[in-house]
């Protein structure tokens, strides 16, 4: 581990992704149906559950996950001037799959 990685801010902005991650995950399957029709099929959403259209690969996201991990890792590049700092702030693969 180095420095960045044992950082108060490192284990915030970590937790940050990773809640991010899994709302995403958890709201993929209602995304853009109205709170009435999700209220109908699913109840509350609290847990993983089944996508709209069926049988589908459940908990993956939509494609936000690694699109936040990527834009992260280039913002603090941008803000460092250094185009190599993505090396030393690596982001987990699961948030980039």
């Amino acid at each position: 581990m180095n420095a960045i990685e044992t950082s108060r801010l490192y284990d915030k902005v970590m937790g940050c992704l990773y809640g991010g991650a899994v709302g995403d995950a958890l709201g993929a399957p209602a995304e853009w149906y109205l709170p009435d029709q999700i209220q109908e099929r699913y109840g509350y959403i609290t847990d993983f559950v089944e996508n709209w259209e069926g049988p589908s690969d459940i908990g993956k996201g939509d494609g936000r996950t690694p699109m936040t991990a990527t834009w992260c890792s280039c913002l603090v590049a941008v803000i460092s001037k250094r185009a190599d700092i993505w090396m030393l702030f690596p982001l987990p693969a699961a948030l980039c799959r």
